[in-house]
């Protein structure tokens, strides 16, 4: 019979807090689920790659957005404002 495992974000695993972020991560085995709270002004390029080196964000994404807007620049120079992201990309939030 499978089991129901009940977590909070308000207890996470790990917590981070670049520039404009706040993240926090819980683990539930090998998956992870993030809570991302971005201020005016984030994007990628200016807020988190400076902590990880990488031309663009290398991780892929599987989320929902509860507020605003994300507009997402593939490598590749495609655009898409949905929110899976399974190759190299840019982001900015539009917190309008």
């Amino acid at each position: 019979m499978a089991s129901l495992e009940t977590r909070s974000f308000e207890n996470p695993d790990q917590s981070m807090a670049p520039d404009k972020t706040d993240a926090r991560v819980i683990n539930f085995g090998s998956v992870a689920a993030a809570k991302v709270t971005l201020q005016p002004g984030w994007s990628w390029s200016s807020c988190i790659k400076p902590a990880v080196g990488t031309e663009s964000c290398e991780t892929g994404h599987i989320g929902v957005v509860t507020k605003g807007k994300l507009r997402v620049k593939h490598d590749d120079g495609t655009e898409a404002v949905s929110y899976t992201h399974l190759r190299a990309h840019e982001t900015e939030a539009d917190l309008v």
